[in-house]
């Protein structure tokens, strides 16, 4: 498939994610349940009768309906989870979406509306270390933060999640940035859940290795090369990520400790390696973005067995938040892909 040039890619930054930050606004609170159905602190937000006949592989996802809200895992963690159902919902297969390093539930409504609207079901999940999961887990204690967050976990929380969900057929997996890179090595660990994987704009690998602070970090005679690394890591996060969302406001420190943690969980990561061997890995790619390389990301797709690779248009060139930059035209790509209508072929 044709990729148009890009011009060269701009020196790298050592934050492993730069989503644009966006200041923060009131967001739609999510109302508050008994706990049925096995959620906590969630409630349903359609209207359809819970006496109605679903049937199909997805009938137990249905059956609970639409939903903005906790849901309990097996390892005891609280992710906050957002479902939107599309037509047919007992056969509908569902997209998971991971958003990138910054997400919470008030950066998604809109988008999840226009995939809705593609008569595709979503499941959006908050992974610890982001936005309301982590608001709950700091109002707790912070446990999630306390070391770095690693990819194989958070692979391993979005199983959890479709387990407790009731989902167990195979899904579609889509992840923005960050979220692409969990998107990946959620596939690779858990290859039989999920049957096509959405790539957009996602993390290539730590640009924190052009760093000099990371050759300090593994100098064994610079005892202090470590703690120089992460504490330049942090303070580079705090100043690409000014504007603490609302839902972290009332827990200082969190949002930063979040983004460093899910940062330097990623410190080893590299897609080439994750996606190699990969079917119906899919990839929509920015021109001119600097925080997920474009050369990158068509080495890595190299690699795969089969899947598609589409750069979006020139005038998207350096929006790597493309969810919230042109939010129709991923909508529209991931309805597209789960339809078949993008078809996975060998790379060139």
């Amino acid at each position: 498939m044709p990729v148009r040039p890009v011009r060269p890619r701009p020196p790298a930054r050592p934050a492993a994610d730069v989503d644009a930050p966006r200041p923060p606004r009131r967001s739609d609170t999510p109302g508050r349940t008994n706990g049925r159905d096995g959620f906590v602190d969630g409630a349903r937000t359609d209207t359809t009768p819970r006496t109605t006949r679903v049937t199909g592989p997805f009938a137990e996802l249905a059956k609970k309906g639409e939903f903005q809200g906790f849901v309990k895992t097996k390892s005891g963690v609280e992710v906050f989870v957002s479902v939107k159902l599309g037509k047919n919902p007992g056969v509908n297969r569902p997209v998971v979406m991971l958003d990138g390093i910054a997400a919470r539930y008030e950066r998604n409504t809109g988008f999840e509306n226009l995939v809705k609207q593609k008569d595709q079901s979503i499941i959006s999940i908050y992974l610890p270390g982001q936005g309301e999961t982590l608001a709950k887990d700091f109002a707790a204690g912070g446990r999630s933060v306390r070391n770095d967050i690693q990819q194989e976990d958070q692979a391993k929380a979005v199983i959890e999640v479709l387990d407790a969900l009731g989902v167990k057929e195979p899904v579609g997996v889509a992840g923005l940035s960050y979220g692409g890179a969990i998107a990946a090595q959620a596939e690779k660990m858990f290859p039989d859940r999920f049957n096509k994987v959405m790539l957009v704009a996602p993390f290539v690998e730590s640009q924190g290795k052009s760093s000099p602070y990371y050759g300090m970090m593994n100098n064994p005679w610079n005892p202090w090369g470590a703690s120089m690394y992460r504490s330049a890591t942090k303070s580079t996060l705090e100043r690409l990520f000014p504007n603490v969302p609302t839902v972290l406001q009332p827990h200082r420190g969190a949002f930063h400790e979040g983004l460093f943690r899910l940062t330097m969980g990623l410190e080893d990561f590299e897609l080439d390696d994750t996606v190699k061997g990969m079917e119906d890995v899919h990839f929509l790619v920015v021109p001119q973005d600097s925080a997920s390389s474009p050369e990158g990301n068509k080495a890595a797709f190299k690699g795969a067995r089969t899947g598609s690779f589409t750069m979006a248009p020139r005038s998207e060139a350096g929006n790597h938040d493309l969810v919230r930059a042109n939010g129709s035209l991923v909508a529209s790509w991931i309805a597209d892909v789960m339809a078949g209508r993008v078809k996975a072929e060998r790379p060139n």
